[in-house]
């Protein structure tokens, strides 16, 4: 027996040391990040000098800070790793404003009953669910084609969210609030649906319920808005100008608040103390265009907030030109007009992406990017090209050029006043990050140098991609120089 406590004592012992031997061996590896660095097309060597910071995370508990020099073939990181062996926490927590704007029929699929929410927005569709045909057999599917104007003068608007803490005033989703107000913005809209404006409605007619579904022939315009401290601005982008019938004319308008002479208690976040803020409806009675301009001959393709909030950023779609339009929040008077881009194709979205020290970059669905920097209160054109994938890269052109630009892929852009560096994580597969790809232009737009960077976090030993790396957040980049 005694022989047998002893083997089971020295089998404790020696698993213990091998535990303690492995764990030690795997903690001093624990900030060994190896960079794998493919180059799709140019020189390494011109985007010396510029670093690409890697933040992830996996669990909530682990993280990795990895410092990645370019400008070589072979960069090795400079990696800082952090435990919390706790609760799980998030690093960074991205508070956004949210404002929903739009016009009845602007859903990607409708699905509806005869219990319905917002009463204005919904009750064009009830009075089109009471205009279907009822002879068939309860529970039986029937398909019916409806015109739009049949039912309605103008399109119905739709306000979800208004949020206007950053200003300490409050919006209600109420009567009397914005529920009044998108009645009365869509009267002065006046969004008139066109004759052919048609939708086959497939329902079902369950006796006390009644569900249905709808494809639309004709997409309704598409709001972009802001709102600053005095008002909303907002304009419409459609393919169908002539549904525009608002008697002011087309254009960019302004609404200011109008306050209630009420007071409400708001909390923003988990766990916040209210806050008693004044609350504010739309003065549709003020409304008016601050920048006219014709539907027929400029499409807005976005309206941006600038950095400092003073002044709002307007792309337009004039002709073939991309133009920019910046607009005092204040005043709504026009400040600059600025072209960033010739021989815009129609049809092509338009995203952006934040570039140090004061610039952003647009970056259209094609490739096309222009880079306004602002200098000395007047944005500046300093940079402007083409991005385009690479022949013979692993992924086709367009999953590229989402992955450069997407916002949930952290993108990231410096201008150094010589160069402009783009960065951004590459995709996810599974939810597996691939690594991040880095480009570089010159002056004169020109690519000099798109590479493809992946870590040992995201690949096996040999260098294969591996299956193992899954994250809770989404990876965040930043750029740096010298």
């Amino acid at each position: 027996m005694k022989k047998w406590l002893c083997l089971l004592a020295l089998l404790t012992a020696a698993s213990l040391t091998l535990l303690v031997a492995a764990h030690i061996s795997l903690y001093r590896q624990r900030d060994r990040v190896v960079i794998y660095q493919t180059t799709l097309a140019g020189d390494p060597a011109s985007a010396e000098g510029l670093t690409v910071t890697f933040h992830d995370q996996q669990r909530g508990q682990l993280f990795w800070d990895s410092a990645i020099p370019l400008g070589t073939a072979e960069p090795q990181a400079e990696t800082e790793f952090r435990f919390y062996s706790r609760s799980p926490i998030r690093e960074r927590f991205f508070f956004r404003e949210e404002l929903e704007i739009r016009f009845w029929g602007d859903t990607d699929g409708l699905g509806v009953t005869n219990s319905t929410g917002y009463e204005r927005f919904d009750a064009l569709w009830e009075r089109m669910l009471q205009a279907l045909p009822k002879e068939a057999p309860l529970g039986e599917e029937r398909t019916a084609t409806l015109a739009v104007r049949d039912f309605c003068d103008y399109l119905p608007l739709y306000i979800r969210e208004l949020d206007l803490a950053s200003y300490g005033l409050y919006a209600e989703d109420t009567e009397g609030g914005l529920l009044s107000a998108a009645e009365e913005l869509a009267r002065y809209l006046n969004v008139v649906p066109p004759e052919d404006w048609t939708l086959e409605v497939t329902y079902t007619d369950c006796g006390e319920s009644q569900t249905a579904s709808a494809a639309y022939a004709v997409e309704p315009p598409q709001v972009l808005a802001q709102a600053t401290e005095g008002g909303l601005y907002l304009c419409l982008k459609t393919d169908r100008p002539e549904m525009i019938q608002c008697r002011d004319g087309a254009g960019l308008w302004y609404v200011p608040f109008q306050d209630t002479g009420r007071t409400a208690k708001a909390y923003y976040g988990t766990g916040s103390q209210p806050e008693t803020l004044p609350v504010v409806t739309l003065d549709v009675s003020g409304a008016q265009v601050v920048l006219p301009f014709d539907p027929c001959e400029a499409v807005p393709l976005a309206l941006e907030p600038s950095e400092s909030g003073e002044d709002l950023l307007l792309y337009l779609r004039e002709g073939e030109d991309l133009v920019l339009h910046v607009v005092d929040a204040a005043s709504g008077r026009t400040r600059q007009e600025l072209t960033l881009a010739e021989g815009v194709g129609e049809g092509l979205e338009l995203s952006f992406v934040p570039a140090e020290p004061s610039g952003r970059l647009a970056v259209l669905s094609d490739g096309t990017f222009a880079l306004a920097a602002e200098e000395a209160g007047r944005y500046v054109l300093t940079c402007a090209g083409v991005l385009e994938a690479p022949a013979g890269l692993e992924t086709d052109e367009a999953h590229f050029l989402r992955a450069m630009t997407a916002e949930e892929n952290e993108p990231a852009a410096l201008w150094d006043g010589e160069r402009l560096a783009w960065a951004s994580t590459a995709y996810k597969r599974y939810n597996i990050h691939m690594g991040f790809y880095a480009a570089v232009f010159d002056r004169a737009g020109e690519m000099t140098y798109l590479g493809r960077y992946q870590t040992s976090r995201g690949r096996g030993g040999d260098g294969s991609l591996s299956g193992s790396y899954l994250f809770d957040d989404t990876l965040i980049l930043e750029l740096s120089a010298g």
